[in-house]
């Protein structure tokens, strides 16, 4: 460390500066970690825990959310399941659709449409 500490002055590089410059360098790399984790997680997240959140967070409706949670529960959270929210495709979305259609609820398919895109738009 002392030959390391006389270079260091050879330079002309105070030895103080280095170990703060040291010190933010790994602070630094500490918070790109956690962002990562963070946005990993984010990403695998499955559709019932974005639904959790998006009715914490992102939605308040007049009746304070209570036919977007009977319609959701009902008709979405079974047919998706606990895919994850980066596996789900059209297909799996037009096949909810389509149950909903095949009962013959098509305003209740049409605001179960309106309600996965709010509900994706916001997750983006």
């Amino acid at each position: 460390m002392r030959d390391e500490a006389r270079d260091t002055l050879r330079r002309r590089v105070d030895p103080n500066a280095k170990r703060d410059a040291g010190r933010v360098e790994e602070r630094e790399h500490i918070k790109a970690t956690l962002a990562a984790e963070k946005q990993r997680r984010a990403e695998d997240a499955s559709i019932p825990e974005l639904y959790d959140v998006w009715l914490r967070d992102g939605v308040l409706r007049k009746d304070g959310n209570a036919a977007l949670k009977r319609s959701v529960e009902a008709d979405v959270l079974p047919a998706l399941g606990t895919k994850a929210v980066r596996a789900v495709t059209e297909h799996d979305v037009r096949a909810v659709l389509r149950a909903l259609v095949a009962r013959g609820v098509n305003r209740a398919a049409a605001e179960v449409h309106r309600n996965i895109k709010q509900m994706f738009r916001w997750a983006e």
